[in-house]
């Protein structure tokens, strides 16, 4: 093809070279190319430039041949589907015509059906279909775009194609990393676990030809380098349907399933289609992977990498794919991952804003689901499977099962309840200046745990009384809400003792910090909230079930899906506590709230033992929190204890 696209007179000179014929005696000739060279890395761009300009100025925009120089041409190479043999035999005879007007000849035409080509002379049918035809050999491929294609079977198939690496470095794992094409992503969960392997491996600095490479993920490298030779045994159907369900009154959708690890996340895509009759078929349409990134992130973080390789799939397929589709679902195991596409971006940070933003603008009216790790085929990439496991056929092949059943049959997220129990004490009392009411700001509850104080007591009945005066109608709809006040017994003060022990901590500390003072309601509001945040922000423990993920969970991450609410903070002097600008007045209260709350709550979480018995010290990998005075209030940082012990005293840094 190249050869057939002559260059323009001022380009020739760019193009030149010299040749002697071997004669080193006399002077060198110089040359100039008058057609596209091979090896030049213009060439393939300035070819399929000719040949669209070609068919641009002879045909119409509408028609076939048109569409498939545009669509189906990848530089010389044509592949395209048609529904029909008789719809592909015209196509095939108009693109030769069109082209041959144009210099170009077609050739090497091969088929799954003989019909199209057998009209064509010998010379131009490729010489595997020329056997098929000729000689009724069977087991006949095509090369097509790196894959094999048995067209008797209409197939696709992978080929091994060997390297010799007499020794294992980086340059020669590289080498064999980038031989295996995989345009479709078929066979992502099998390379993906090369990557991760790759990815150890350059833990520690080395060059690209160090032969000493740690032994233990060498060895994995040859387990599954030893696999390649089973890579003949993967074929996948070219056509994404059976013929009864190619029919025009079929419908069809695409699904994304996206997963991460520690270790790697991706996305895959599968095409359902559903005949009239409820007939169901699923077909695979693509995936690909990534490994993680080398500074650890949390699960919930990787999980939206995922998501957002998925909405990237789903963009490339919907604009590739020629069939019509109804619509798309894309699934995620992840729900912190679908509460945060549920929101506003502006909402989160920037790693996590930028993210959602983008995956909505690319999905746009697209549904988010919920899928159960069981259930996920994206699983698989995380996870990795051999070549054996990809061959013989599993749900990474024909989708999860119950895309196979109707809408109403697949997994749906748990809806959680609405209103939470909601534990009240009270302390005081503190004199204020009423400007305005309190708001409430964390919706309804569905119990209020309380003791058996009078005031409790007396509120109850005469709500209860308030109720009954109420009409029928207003009564009705109120009590579809559902508050119960539920009592400890009496004397039984231990029952409530989670909320009495956060009360007596901050009572404790807010009782130094504003004493006597008369502030402000809107004072008083503003610290309580502040409060509220340090509090929320406190860590319920080390629960991730993932290493990657530093972040403990806290009350604030299940109240709103990220970890400190708080607007940035501004240190004032301490004489500003006298001011009369309100806001400087509840920030200084706040700072001295923390700090007490620092001295009287922090060390009841550790209460100090008399010396009589041994106690078990801290082990090499046990989280810790941190406390320093230095850093802004709210701020809860943990870390791994990793020192040792020296005469029965601690050392260690975090």
């Amino acid at each position: 093809m190249f050869h057939q696209v002559r260059l323009l007179p001022a380009d020739r000179p760019l193009l030149r070279f010299l040749w002697r014929d071997m004669n080193r005696d006399r002077p060198p000739d110089v040359y100039e190319w008058q057609v596209l060279p091979f090896g030049t890395t213009c060439s393939p761009c300035c070819a399929t430039f000719a040949l669209q300009k070609h068919v641009m100025d002879h045909s119409q925009p509408e028609e076939d041949v048109h569409v498939a120089i545009n669509k189906s041409f990848y530089v010389d190479n044509c592949l395209q589907s048609l529904a029909c043999p008789v719809a592909a035999k015209t196509l095939v005879d108009k693109l030769r015509h069109l082209l041959a007007d144009g210099g170009f000849e077609l050739r090497q035409w091969a088929s799954n059906d003989p019909d199209v080509i057998q009209h064509l002379p010998p010379d131009l049918r490729s010489s595997s279909c020329e056997l098929w035809l000729s000689q009724g050999q069977s087991d006949i491929q095509e090369p097509a775009l790196g894959l094999h294609w048995n067209c008797k079977s209409d197939t696709l198939t992978y080929k091994h194609r060997h390297i010799d690496c007499s020794v294992a470095t980086m340059r020669n794992i590289y080498r064999v990393l980038a031989s295996q094409y995989d345009p479709l992503g078929y066979i992502v969960p099998y390379t993906t676990r090369a990557k991760v392997i790759v990815r150890h491996l350059w833990e520690k600095q080395r060059g690209w030809d160090d032969p000493q490479l740690p032994e233990v993920p060498l060895q994995k490298w040859y387990a599954w380098e030893a696999e390649l030779e089973q890579l003949h045994k993967i074929t996948l159907p070219r056509c994404y349907t059976s013929h009864r369900l190619d029919q025009p009154n079929c419908m069809r959708d695409i699904h994304v399933f996206c997963d991460a690890s520690e270790q790697a996340y991706g996305s895959v895509a599968y095409l359902r289609t559903e005949g009239p009759d409820g007939e169901v078929e699923v077909a695979f349409l693509a995936a690909r992977s990534r490994v993680a990134p080398k500074k650890q992130q949390s699960i919930p973080r990787l999980e939206l990498c995922a998501a957002l390789t998925g909405a990237q799939l789903y963009k490339v397929i919907s604009s590739e794919l020629t069939l019509p589709i109804r619509s798309c679902i894309l699934w995620s195991d992840s729900a912190t991952v679908l509460t945060w596409l549920s929101s506003d971006s502006c909402r989160y940070k920037v790693f996590v804003g930028t993210r959602v933003a983008e995956i909505q603008e690319m999905t746009g009216t697209s549904t988010w689901k919920f899928v159960p790790s069981k259930d996920n085929p994206a699983d698989d990439i995380t996870r990795g499977l051999t070549i054996q496991d990809i061959s013989k056929g599993s749900r990474w092949t024909n989708g999860p099962e119950f895309l196979k059943l109707a809408p109403d049959c697949w997994p749906h997220l748990p809806t959680p309840p609405q209103s939470d129990p909601e534990g009240v004490d009270c302390f005081g009392p503190y004199s204020i200046k009423i400007r305005r009411s309190n708001e409430k700001r964390r919706g309804k509850p569905k119990e209020i745990l309380c003791d058996q104080g009078t005031n409790f007591r007396g509120g109850e009945r005469e709500l209860q009384v308030a109720f009954q005066a109420l009409h029928p109608n207003i009564r009705e709809q109120l009590a579809r809400q559902q508050i119960e006040f539920i009592f400890n017994p009496p004397g039984s003060p231990h029952f409530g003792g989670c909320w009495e022990r956060e009360i007596r901590s901050l009572k404790t500390a807010l009782q130094v910090v504003i004493g006597a003072q008369i502030v402000s309601e809107e004072v008083l509001h503003t610290v309580l909230i502040e409060i509220e945040g340090m509090l929320n922000s406190k860590p319920l423990g080390y629960t991730s079930s993932e290493v990657a993920d530093p972040d403990p969970v806290t009350p604030n991450y299940l109240l709103m899906g990220r970890r400190d609410a708080s607007l940035p903070q501004v240190i004032y002097d301490s004489p500003e506590i006298l001011g009369r600008r309100r806001w400087r007045h509840s920030q200084i209260l706040a700072d001295y709230f923390w700090q007490n709350f620092l001295k009287y709550y922090l060390p009841g979480l550790q209460a100090r033992q008399k010396w009589q018995t041994e106690s078990a010290n801290l082990q090499v990998g046990d989280v810790v929190m941190i406390v320093d005075n230095q850093l802004p209030r709210a701020l809860w940082p943990v870390g791994e204890y990793g020192g040792g012990c020296e005469k029965g005293c601690l050392t260690f840094t975090v």
